[in-house]
């Protein structure tokens, strides 16, 4: 793969969401997308995080491997209506400790455009540091149970027009946020994967076929429950399998329905959360993997099947059907059981006949960390006039 760099970038990451001890993988897609592009170039994460349990005013944690460098300010407040203030006042902080500590940052690279697009908007104002937003977030999807509010909207347009350059995970959330009236220069990177950490291997032969879907388990987005019932119809036609299902939230809830339908252990095994590094070990010991949910962006769990070499069933959402195609999976409707379990039924039977070295391969050359990194090293080129 070509890689014009001509220079070694300070880049300051800033994002609306991230992974800190409140939340262990909130954002944790934007954290590889930084640690990719710390690959060839000098990155410094910097958030802010309000944690109402400590007792300390403020805690700053530093943590450094290799080129990769986070400073998490956490802060606790009693004064709830001007905690956007506080915000604001530990990103200023944050940012002065990390000129003195690294130097000054060449550019910024911030993540989902509300709120952290004020902090970059004004630092761009402030130090004349130009920025470009990656965007993940499935709000500005129409068919999303979110909706943009007048307010955010505002202040949206505000950020992405002053950007250098928006960077959506797929076409599809590009186009669905110029349909709310942004303007902006639009250039698409996708999310990010280990293709070390997720890779080929070849599936044991089982009696039953395995497969397999990873995600929170959030009935509204993903539709567990109709991936259940879909279950529960097709042991009306075989029996020959088992779906793990991989994921902590509203857990309870769906072992019960499973339970009242009589498909719970023998048909589906719930595993609960599982660490990142553990997803691997599932997704290399099942045949398949399969998405039900009712609006996408990209999920990660996708890229992460294809690095496996697994064949995808999904619902067409998002911007799923830009890598999903006859190739490596089959895309169904969302909210269509019928057609769930016309697919998994022919998955089952056909799993072995697609290519799994061709997937993997389509994984590394769109989705790697050297692929990503190329991808924002063009576009910072572009930013400093080093092309």
């Amino acid at each position: 793969m070509l890689m014009v760099q001509s220079r070694k970038y300070r880049v300051l990451f800033i994002s609306s969401w991230y992974p800190t001890r409140i939340s262990m993988t909130n954002g944790d897609f934007i954290q590889r997308h930084a640690l990719a592009v710390s690959s060839i170039h000098d990155v410094v994460f910097l958030h802010v995080q309000y944690d109402k349990f400590q007792k300390e005013r403020e805690q700053i944690h530093y943590n450094s491997k290799d080129n990769f460098r986070e400073v998490i300010i956490y802060f606790n407040v009693n004064l709830n209506l001007f905690k956007p203030l506080f915000y604001f006042w530990y990103y200023l902080k944050g940012f002065h400790i990390i000129r003195e500590l690294y130097g000054n940052p060449d550019l910024i690279h911030a993540n989902v455009i509300f709120p952290i697009g004020f902090i970059a908007l004004f630092l761009k104002f402030r130090y004349r540091l130009n920025y470009i937003i990656s965007e993940h977030w499935s709000i500005y999807l129409s068919n999303s149970s979110r909706k943009v509010g007048f307010v955010q909207k505002v202040f949206d347009k505000m950020v992405v027009r002053n950007a250098f350059a928006v960077c959506p995970v797929t076409e599809n959330l590009a186009d669905s946020i110029k349909s709310h009236g942004y303007k902006g220069r639009f250039i698409v990177v996708p999310n990010v994967v280990n293709v070390e950490s997720f890779n080929f291997s070849c599936t044991d032969k089982k009696v039953k076929k395995h497969f397999l879907h990873v995600s929170s388990l959030q009935n509204a987005s993903k539709n567990i429950s109709g991936l259940l019932h879909a279950i529960k119809m097709l042991t009306e036609i075989r029996r020959d399998f088992v779906l793990n299902l991989v994921g902590g939230d509203e857990l309870e809830e769906h072992k019960t329905l499973a339970k009242e339908l009589k498909i719970i252990d023998n048909y589906v095994i719930f595993h609960g959360e599982q660490p990142h590094e553990k997803i691997a070990e599932y997704m290399q010991q099942n045949n398949f993997f399969v998405l039900f949910s009712n609006y996408e962006s990209l999920p990660c769990v996708i890229i992460e099947a294809m690095a496996c070499g697994l064949p995808i069933i999904s619902t067409n959402v998002g911007g799923i059907k830009e890598h999903v195609s006859e190739f490596n999976g089959i895309l169904i409707s969302p909210k269509d059981e019928q057609s769930l379990v016309k697919a998994i039924n022919n998955m089952l039977d056909n799993s072995d006949t697609y290519n799994r070295e061709r997937i993997r391969e389509y994984a590394i050359k769109t989705f790697s960390e050297e692929a990503i990194a190329s991808d924002f090293n063009s576009i910072y080129n572009q930013m400093t006039g080093n092309v």
